[in-house]
């Protein structure tokens, strides 16, 4: 029994002195970074995994998951924006981890642990150039007569106070974006959708998709919609086709998707002509289609802005 007892009490012993040997960094990344500098810990099963961890938590603090599909800031864009808020996430998340360095790492008995910081002053002038550029594009956008170009422009708007916010975390500087130009952008835009309500018609198998995707663009750029057409002043109508092409693997089959556009005034007058179609192979249709849905959700949106209503 007092053998017993003796290995429970050194068992503690040890327990408290690997314990103690823990650096506190490891569980207050910010208590250890040095002056003028963001920290972030990672750990891994390597040093090397450690690392990239710590540099992806840097760059987590910014909202940016780096193996992510960059979803958050892309569907706040409602699409208008994707690819371009693509890249620039792509070059925030590349900047960081080129630009932070690892300050100190510690390896216990399963595990790698790291330090990694980065300059604030780096960050501040990164975050203050994307801030300008973001204010020059929408002063630019803002003297278009185009209601894609002026949404575009209130979506840069967004953008900015999105980079205003990470500035915020590595300066107490405020900035102000001119509000005579938020104000510009909202009154052209309610100019340019004035009197305007559509009453939209798609032709699609279940699950519906089309139609709530259009209204919701619709409403995004600014225009209302009407659930009776003799009410509207424009009619959307639109289709989905999905059309089998030879394929000559067996235990697949090859599929192209197309969605067609065309709107009609009160007067029933055509506006235009839209298509959009994606290619996709399975090993079902309904494989085949659940492969290509998003990228023909996107296709559609962007070619939307070749739908006349005006």
């Amino acid at each position: 029994m007092r053998n017993l007892f003796n290995i429970v009490i050194l068992a503690i012993i040890s327990s408290s002195s690997l314990s103690a040997k823990v650096p506190k960094w490891i569980s207050s990344a910010q208590n250890a970074c040095p002056q003028g500098y963001l920290c972030a810990v990672g750990e891994g099963e390597s040093v090397m995994i450690s690392d990239l961890q710590a540099r992806n938590s840097l760059a987590k603090i910014f909202s940016i998951e780096i193996h992510s599909t960059f979803s958050l800031e892309e569907d706040s864009s409602n699409g208008f924006l994707s690819n371009e808020i693509r890249d620039k996430i792509k070059e925030r998340t590349s900047f960081i981890l080129e630009g932070s360095k690892i300050e100190r790492r510690f390896e216990s008995d399963t595990q790698f642990y790291s330090l990694a910081k980065i300059d604030k002053k780096i960050l501040k002038k990164t975050f203050q150039n994307e801030m300008d550029n973001l204010e020059a594009r929408v002063r630019e956008l803002s003297n278009s007569k185009e209601l894609w170009d002026i949404v575009k422009a209130e979506l840069l708007i967004s953008q900015w106070d999105k980079a205003y916010n990470r500035f915020l975390i590595v300066s107490n500087e405020k900035k102000v974006l001119d509000e005579k130009l938020r104000e510009k952008v909202s009154r052209s835009k309610k100019k340019l959708t004035h009197n305007t309500s559509i009453f939209v018609e798609f032709r699609e198998d279940q699950p519906k998709v089309f139609k709530p995707l259009l209204e919701e663009t619709l409403l995004n750029l600014g225009y209302q919609i009407d659930k009776k057409a003799s009410k509207a002043t424009h009619h959307i109508k639109g289709e989905f086709v999905s059309e089998k092409e030879y394929l000559n693997v067996d235990g697949f089959v090859k599929y192209r998707f197309r969605v067609k556009l065309y709107t009609l005034d009160q007067e029933e007058r055509k506006k235009g002509v839209v298509e959009s179609d994606v290619v996709s192979i399975g090993r079902t249709q309904r494989q085949a289609y659940d492969k290509s849905i998003d990228e023909l959700k996107r296709k559609v949106i962007q070619s939307f802005r070749e739908v006349k209503l005006k």
